[in-house]
């Protein structure tokens, strides 16, 4: 059987995320979306030796800069705060739609949050 090791999450808002897309959806939010291989939203990506589905599941939040000086260091401080902490969330999510597969654990926090990060640098650049 094919393991795949995916694990991903994007930021929402601007980035979408079946494999973590990067896209543009508002300005004043961003995107935090989680995969795992197991079904939220899914996907197939592949299929095992005995042909059965292996599915790509996908969980998304959005992440607002609400009140936020994206100007200000303090401000782009919290919006990473916001970004990682709803990456963390994602994540456990995901592990408790599928309980009977291995935690996806930091690495799927870790993806999640470099691609979001893209679109956080992509917003503060500008703010500047």
């Amino acid at each position: 059987m094919k393991r795949m090791n995916v694990l991903s999450v994007a930021v929402m808002g601007a980035l979408t995320a079946m494999s973590s897309v990067v896209g543009a959806a508002d300005l004043n939010e961003v995107v935090v979306s989680a995969t795992k291989l197991g079904v939220i939203t899914s996907s197939v990506v592949d299929h095992s030796t005995i042909g059965a589905p292996i599915l790509l599941l996908s969980l998304s939040y959005k992440v607002s800069t609400s009140g936020l000086n994206l100007v200000s260091h303090a401000g782009v401080v919290e919006l990473e705060r916001r970004v990682k902490a709803t990456a963390k969330e994602a994540c456990e999510e995901l592990d408790k739609q599928r309980p009977l597969e291995p935690p996806s654990g930091p690495d799927c926090q870790k993806k999640a949050v470099e691609d979001a990060m893209v679109k956080v640098h992509a917003m503060t650049a500008g703010a500047h």
